[in-house]
C-alpha cells in the first residue's frame, strides 16, 4: 500500500467516525428538544426517575 492509499484510509475513517458522532449528537438532542412531552420514557434513566408531580392546581370542588 502506497503512502497517499494510507492517508486517504485515514482520512475516511476519521470521517466516518465523525460522521457517527454527529448523528449521535443529534439524535441525543432531537430525544431532549421533543416537542412531544407527554410519550412514554424511552431511556433508561428515564425510566428509572420517579413521575412528575404534576404542576396544575387541583381543584378541590372535584374531589367527592
Amino acid at each position: 500500500m502506497d503512502q497517499k492509499a494510507k492517508i486517504l484510509l485515514l482520512v475516511m475513517a476519521a470521517a466516518i467516525l465523525a460522521a457517527m458522532a454527529l448523528g449521535f449528537s443529534l439524535m441525543r438532542a432531537a430525544e431532549t428538544l421533543s416537542p412531544y412531552p407527554d410519550l412514554p420514557p424511552t431511556s433508561p434513566a428515564e425510566m428509572a426517575a420517579p413521575p412528575a408531580q404534576p404542576t396544575a392546581p387541583q381543584d378541590p370542588g372535584l374531589e367527592p
